[in-house]
C-alpha cells in the first residue's frame, strides 16, 4: 500500500510503523524527506514530526545533521512560535553530543526562555533536560506548563524528578504526593511518593 501521505498525521503514523518494524534508518530518511513538505502550521502532528525526527537523529548520533535540521526549523517558521524553543533544544542536544558544553548550555537556556507552545512537547523536553543534568532549566519550562498540565500525573512526576535532582526534599515530597494523588493505582507514582516520605523522615 504505497499511497503518498497527504497529512502530517499520516507521515507520523507511517514513520512510527516503520520504527516498530525495526527500520529506524528508513524512518529517519523518510521523515527528513517529508518534513519540509508537511511540517507547516501549528497542528499537533507538526510538532510530533519534528520531535520524532529529533529523537531518531539523537539515537543515531547524527549531531551535525541535527544542527542543520534545527536551523531548517527556524528558517521555515514551521509551527510558528510553537517550535522556536524546540529548535534551540535541538541545537543544544547536538552541541552536547559534540561535547561542546558551553554552546549546549547557551542553546538550552534559549530553549527554556521560549518553551514549545505544545505542552506535551515541553514536558518531554524538560524531562530530557533533567536526565542530562539541566534540572534548573527543566524546572523553568515545567512551571510555565502548570495551568495546562496540572491534572496530568506525568507532569507532577516530572516536577518531582527536577526537585530530586536539585536536592529539594520539600518540593520532592509535595510533587510526588500530587502525582500519587492523581493516579493512586500507578505503582511508579506510589514508589516515588514512598521515597519522598522516607527522605522527609515520615
Amino acid at each position: 500500500y504505497d499511497r503518498t501521505p497527504v497529512t502530517n498525521g499520516e507521515v507520523l503514523r507511517l514513520a512510527e510503523a516503520t520504527v516498530a518494524l525495526g527500520m529506524r534508518d528508513h524512518a529517519l530518511q523518510f521523515l527528513m524527506d517529508q518534513i519540509g513538505t508537511f511540517s507547516v502550521g501549528g497542528a499537533e502532528p507538526c510538532v510530533r514530526l519534528w520531535q520524532s525526527c529529533t529523537d531518531l537523529l539523537v539515537e543515531a548520533r547524527h549531531w551535525e545533521v541535527l544542527r542543520i535540521m534545527a536551523l531548517k526549523l527556524r528558517l521555515s517558521k514551521a509551527g510558528g512560535d510553537l517550535l522556536t524553543g524546540f529548535s534551540f533544544y535541538m541545537d543544544g542536544r547536538a552541541y552536547l553530543g559534540l561535547q561542546q558544553g558551553d554552546q549546549a548550555l547557551a542553546a538550552f537556556e534559549r530553549a527554556a526562555a521560549s518553551p514549545p507552545g505544545d505542552p506535551l512537547t515541553a514536558l518531554q523536553m524538560s524531562r530530557n533536560l533533567t536526565r542530562m543534568q539541566y534540572a534548573e532549566l527543566a524546572g523553568k519550562i515545567l512551571v510555565c506548563q502548570e495551568d495546562r498540565l496540572a491534572s496530568d500525573p506525568q507532569y507532577w512526576q516530572a516536577r518531582s524528578e527536577v526537585c530530586y535532582a536539585r536536592r529539594d526534599p520539600v518540593g520532592f515530597l509535595s510533587t510526588a504526593a500530587r502525582a500519587h494523588e492523581l493516579s493512586p493505582e500507578d505503582q511508579r507514582f506510589a514508589n516515588d511518593y514512598a521515597v519522598a516520605l522516607i527522605a522527609d523522615r515520615q
